[in-house]
């Protein structure tokens, strides 16, 4: 269990906390600044204790680093995951990092605003109070919970630390956490706080009310091209800001894709970041082959290099299934959805598109993904300055008073019929590190070019288990994912 060095007697706080084992240390260092996409967030003049004696800094924050000047030198300390207390009457601060700790006054209170997302809180109960249990997963239970402070709902996502008897998904929660702290944007669902007991963690995140895309479509039938170009420019715009990060999504679809308010495609928000990871040009990833089958990049299920561009083709399989109505690769059969989307061959038949409009699905549609275009290219096409979209902010469809007649024969995937592939690893070496072995899929070394070997040896070696899609609280029916059965 990986609770073994947890002591809840012990007086220093790291023993009881889930996310301080690997004894890290937070001491200031003058060394070359480590971070590449942070952003600034705030600087304000504060006194920083130091020994018996408080030292009057101009103190910067930029995501999950502080950092200060002192003379001609600029020092940095790292304060991920400490644990963060307010001190006389909030105008104090102290993170807790192991044996290491910081404490600093201000009179501003925006510091434990922006200290909190990437730090642990320990109050949860006095903070908020839980509503109504929205859904139950593998590891987890969603409520619906109001802020004592502020008087708003959120949705909490309790996970028992008991449940966690895997490293690898120890470790993709951690990495899941980093994602959402450091994404900042009113295109993706939208991180708060994180609390910690003895017994569980409490990830508080926006509540999400709104129907997925699935739901619209239901509702709406078919997009239109402009729709489709507004809805399509937005959903890049998000992508390329997550690229911006350096951060592949790897699963969208149309259960991760949300709308805040109702028939507002301006209020589009891209969920789940569990399959989320950081692009690394080496191929080393927790899961590299990853995501929902027939929304899948051909070059992850061919075990190819792959990039950032993964989500541009996820992006062209959304885009073809708003306008047609179904998936490229929809089949009865589960085995055939995957030999298809390998493959990727697509019928474009059914897209009514302009000769523009379908230019540019075949060019996110690629199967190449040397030829399929990048986020930023996607942004920048021409089909998007045809239909005027690039530079417009706000764009409500109203709601159709007559549905189409033929509206029943839209062939939709359903949710439950989906399922989310995640490749497991095996356990981590004696040392703690994933090695080159153990992060490569059991196919790195193996050509994919025969259907029925391909087929047979995803359903051979991988089971099914629930997974709970934690963002929409109206989604009733739980998509799954496979990991490797050991």
């Amino acid at each position: 269990m990986f609770n073994k060095d947890l002591n809840p007697n012990c007086e220093f706080k790291h023993c009881r906390s889930f996310f301080q084992q690997n004894y890290t240390e937070m001491k200031w260092s003058s060394t070359p600044l480590p971070f590449e996409f942070a952003s600034f967030q705030y600087r304000d003049t504060v006194k920083i204790k130091e020994g018996d004696s408080l030292q009057i800094r101009d103190l910067k924050v930029y995501d999950n680093y502080l950092v200060y000047d002192d003379q001609d030198q600029t020092f940095w300390l790292d304060y991920e995951n400490s644990i963060i207390d307010q001190l006389q009457d909030s105008k104090g601060i102290r993170l807790v990092k192991c044996f290491d700790q910081v404490e600093f006054y201000s009179e501003s209170h925006q510091w434990f605003k922006l200290l909190k997302r990437h730090t642990i809180q320990s109050d949860f109960q006095k903070q908020y109070v839980l509503i109504k249990k929205i859904s139950k997963g593998r590891f987890t239970e969603v409520y619906r919970a109001k802020n004592n402070s502020d008087g708003n709902d959120y949705a909490v996502k309790i996970l028992k630390k008991s449940s966690f008897i895997d490293e690898a998904d120890l470790i993709s929660l951690f990495k899941e956490i980093k994602i959402l702290r450091i994404v900042q944007t009113e295109f993706c669902v939208k991180f708060n706080e994180i609390f910690e007991n003895s017994d569980n963690i409490y990830i508080v995140i926006e509540l999400l009310i709104g129907k997925d895309l699935d739901g619209h479509i239901e509702k709406c039938s078919f997009f239109s091209e402009e729709k489709t170009a507004r809805f399509i420019f937005r959903l890049i715009k998000t992508i390329s800001y997550l690229h911006s990060k350096g951060i592949m999504h790897r699963d969208i679809k149309p259960e991760n894709i949300i709308f805040r308010q109702i028939d507002n495609l301006d209020s589009i928000c891209l969920t789940d970041f569990g399959l989320a990871d950081f692009y690394h040009s080496d191929g080393l990833y927790l899961f590299k082959r990853c995501g929902t089958p027939g929304y899948i990049a051909p070059e992850i299920l061919r075990n190819e290099p792959y990039d950032y561009k993964v989500d541009v083709y996820s992006i062209g399989v959304i885009m073809y299934y708003v306008l047609v109505g179904k998936n490229p690769f929809d089949n009865i059969n589960s085995k055939q959805i995957l030999i298809n989307n390998q493959l990727g061959q697509i019928n474009f038949n059914d897209c009514k598109l302009s000769n523009t409009g379908l230019q540019f699905l075949k060019c996110i549609l690629n199967d190449d993904q040397n030829e399929r275009l990048s986020s930023h290219e996607a942004l920048n096409h021409i089909w998007f300055q045809l239909e005027k979209v690039s530079k417009i902010r706000q764009f409500v469809f109203k709601k159709k008073s007559d549905k189409k007649k033929h509206q029943s024969s839209v062939s939709l995937q359903k949710k439950k019929e989906r399922t989310t592939l995640k490749y497991n690893n095996p356990p981590l070496s004696p040392t703690g590190k994933i090695t080159l072995t153990q992060i490569y899929s059991p196919y790195h070394s193996r050509q994919l070019s025969q259907k029925d070997q391909f087929s047979q040896d995803l359903q051979n070696n991988y089971i099914a288990t629930n997974r709970f899609n934690q963002y929409n609280i109206s989604n009733k029916i739980q998509p799954l994912f496979i990991s490797k059965f050991k």
